[in-house]
């Protein structure tokens, strides 16, 4: 390299690990807050053959981080797993009311959010009351108090230190440091949670964090899977949106816009049964569902945008 371009990574906070990130180099999982009950917890679930429910979010984040959950959960040994997403229209943001009664109807003994939770205090403490355990995965800003969960893995919780490149996490990016921690303690045999990456990768470049430091060792090996990805939906998804290269404009403006506009126009359960389609017939009708949900958000915008050009909003 260049003296000059040394001198531009100097500048930047740039070391050379930005440029050839090393995977063996990933924080280590067990420093993020609450991981290591969380561990316990589901070595629990495992041992006692629970039924697990995850609760996650309708955008892209959401969406990925319920993915790599299921996936996580399912290699650790839980076999009833069930994925439950909310309904933007009726649900609003966090956790629903709705959760407590699933719970109660599916007999689950587990719940585990992915990219909520965090100040869903009086939800999930319903949730104890009909005999559920709750895991919280998240990374939004937490309050003073946490909820009454079994564990809280969240980097921003204010009640102890964590790494600070780990504060950066996307929720995709939490979910996957869960996969780590399962490694490390030898329920999820070593190399598989790679496969995982491509949609850590996707949620995090859609979820617009920061691509340094974790985000950019998990995203520079997320790159590499997603191009020999396993996953029939990503590649019919990338094939009704024209993608020719794989990269972060790819991801932002053809995949994320395609995943997202499920939950927006209609239901994200679209987008993630697209994510965890097992077969290619399957994949390529949902793919192209949400291409046709992402054209319907398209000319919803451009006729907003006309009609506030036509009335002068902002002039």
């Amino acid at each position: 390299m260049s003296k000059l371009f040394d001198e531009l990574l100097r500048v930047r906070e740039f070391d050379a690990g930005f440029l050839s990130p090393v995977y063996e180099e990933c924080v280590d999982p067990r420093l993020l807050p609450g991981m290591a009950r969380a561990v316990e917890r589901i070595r629990e679930a495992v041992d006692r053959g629970e039924r697990v429910l995850i609760y996650g979010d309708y955008d892209v984040d959401g969406v990925t981080a319920s993915t790599i959950m299921y996936d996580t959960l399912r290699l650790a040994g839980i076999s009833e797993v069930e994925v439950m997403l909310p309904n933007r229209f009726l649900d609003g943001y966090g956790m629903s009311k709705k959760v407590v009664q699933k719970a109660k109807e599916t007999g689950a003994g587990l719940v585990v959010t992915v990219d909520c939770g965090s100040r869903n205090h009086e939800i999930i403490r319903e949730l104890k009351e009909v005999g559920a355990d709750v895991i919280v995965t998240d990374h939004h800003e937490c309050e003073e108090s946490l909820p009454e969960a079994g564990a809280v893995v969240n980097p921003k919780r204010r009640d102890v230190e964590c790494p600070a490149e780990l504060r950066e996490l996307a929720g995709a990016g939490v979910a996957f440091k869960v996969a780590q921690a399962l490694v490390l303690a030898g329920m999820i045999p070593g190399g598989q949670e790679k496969w995982l990456l491509d949609l850590v990768l996707i949620g995090t470049v859609c979820d617009s964090m920061r691509m340094t430091g974790e985000n950019r060792r998990l995203c520079y090996y997320g790159m590499k899977v997603l191009a020999k990805t396993r996953r029939p939906g990503l590649k019919e998804l990338m094939r009704v949106a024209g993608t020719k290269r794989i990269g972060g404009e790819a991801i932002g403006f053809q995949l994320g816009p395609r995943l997202n506009a499920a939950g927006r126009m209609e239901t994200a359960e679209h987008a993630l049964k697209l994510l965890m389609a097992s077969s290619r017939m399957e994949a390529a009708s949902l793919a192209l569902t949400l291409n046709r949900l992402n054209e319907q958000r398209r000319s919803q915008q451009n006729e907003a945008v006309a009609e506030i050009e036509e009335r002068g909003i902002g002039d």
